[in-house]
């Protein structure tokens, strides 16, 4: 059986939406975790649902029964000792394409907001001045994308959609 280990308020209703009847059966923990309690609240469960928990080796080899960890995120390995898990026998899962397109949409937003440097110009005019700071202008750019996974593919979609509109009011020539 599995558990939802450490679902909080504001997933709950999310959870809510993507449960469907006949799926399997699920607990859902919505109390704080302290570390220590984690076996505890596991108990019988050979699964857990995992959006926040660390797992270090010394909690991995504490929790008896457990078999698997759905991880909800990116960059499982920052949360779960990935070789100690190995190690005790757990297996750790994520959900393919969990976060990609959120990830790489605040990436967007944030490359727009350097180029703008709308942050400095934000807290100026918050604390009563105003100074205008020259921009970068993107247009004629090019943006860099080190690795095409699951973010690298989403933030090449994302760019395309931008080039592609501005490509629509430009007058394009081809090269001779």
């Amino acid at each position: 059986m599995a558990i939802f280990l450490d679902c909080t308020d504001e997933l709950k209703p999310l959870w809510n939406q993507v449960c469907r009847p006949g799926d399997p059966p699920i607990a859902v923990n919505l109390s704080k975790v302290a570390t220590e309690d984690v076996p505890r609240i596991l108990g019988e469960h050979d699964i857990c649902i995992d959006d926040h928990t660390h797992f270090d080796a010394g909690l991995l080899q504490s929790c008896k029964g457990l078999k698997r960890i759905v991880f909800l995120g990116t960059g499982a390995g920052s949360y779960i000792d990935l070789a100690a898990a190995a190690k005790c026998g757990i297996a750790v899962d994520t959900i393919k394409g969990y976060g990609d397109t959120t990830v790489a949409e605040h990436a967007m937003a944030l490359l727009f907001a350097a180029a703008r440097r709308i942050a400095r110009m934000d807290r100026e005019t918050r604390s009563g001045g105003w100074h205008a700071l020259a921009g970068m202008q993107l247009k004629g750019k090019r943006l860099g994308i080190i690795g095409l996974g699951g973010i690298g593919r989403e933030m090449a979609r994302i760019a395309a959609g931008v080039v592609r509109h501005v490509a629509r009011r430009t007058v394009l020539r081809p090269a001779p």
